[in-house]
């Protein structure tokens, strides 16, 4: 019987290299085909940058997958996954390649270019096999150099996009047990700052912006006053009102 092709979509991290997993390392190294997106075929991306920095002899191949940022982008997403999949799958056909490595920045499962393909893989192969390994999220390289307790007990977390209607934030601040992760609002933190602000929770949230590059900072979200680069990451403390002690030690935390 013949060896059907596995993809693997395989989150490098949100852009350090030290935080590449070696699970990503070794089915990098055994893959066949490794494809990165990019939006120039003559530079890589952030992804193949992440992996040549610790793997620098691998043969990359770039796929041109659009970039457009924010809701406008959809259907362009859309239709650069659809042609990047039939361009992997001719590739792999052509040289009876059997490992597939989709490399992706962040998680490969989730606000990542790979979740767009797999539908379309599928579709045009029913018989390859489609699987991912996960990797480091924005949110968590955000936290390794502020600390705190993002959850405990029965505190829950709230993922939402920047791009979401304000009202889905204003909802997701009201609850207080919750944290609450806001990715790709870069644009619209004057908003999600007033939001926060509204509820009760601007003060203790921070924001990560180009977290995982050279120029990765970490500020309050208090302090900033006017649009961010989209790649923002605002990380949200629930409140606790369950005793004085636990708000304590929270607050400590922050200071």
């Amino acid at each position: 019987m013949t060896q059907s092709i596995t993809i693997t979509g395989i989150g490098v991290g949100p852009g350090d290299p030290s935080l590449l997993t070696l699970a990503a390392i070794r089915a990098i190294e055994e893959a066949d085909l490794i494809a990165a997106p990019t939006s120039k075929e003559d530079s890589a991306g952030r992804a193949e940058s992440v992996v040549k920095a610790i793997l620098p002899d691998i043969e990359v191949t770039r796929i041109l997958f659009d970039m457009t940022q924010g809701p406008q982008g959809i259907s362009l997403r859309e239709q650069s996954a659809k042609e990047a999949s039939r361009q992997i799958l001719a590739i792999a056909n052509s040289n009876s390649f059997k490992k597939v490595a989709f490399i992706t920045l962040g998680d490969p499962n989730i606000y990542s270019t790979f979740g767009l393909m797999a539908k379309y893989l599928k579709a045009m192969d029913p018989a390859l096999s489609i699987r991912s390994i996960p990797g480091v999220m924005a949110f968590q390289a955000v936290l390794s150099g502020h600390p705190m307790e993002l959850t405990d007990e029965d505190d829950s977390l709230i993922l939402l996009s920047g791009l979401a209607d304000i009202k889905d934030i204003d909802l997701a601040a009201q609850r207080p047990d919750r944290a609450v992760v806001i990715y790709k609002g870069g644009s619209k933190i004057p908003e999600i700052k007033a939001s926060l602000y509204r509820s009760g929770r601007l003060e203790g949230a921070i924001v990560g912006v180009e977290v995982g590059t050279a120029t990765s900072r970490v500020l309050p979200l208090s302090e900033i006053d006017g649009p961010l680069p989209y790649l923002s990451t605002v990380v949200v403390p629930p409140l606790h009102h369950k005793g004085a002690d636990k708000k304590s030690s929270w607050n400590n935390k922050l200071d």
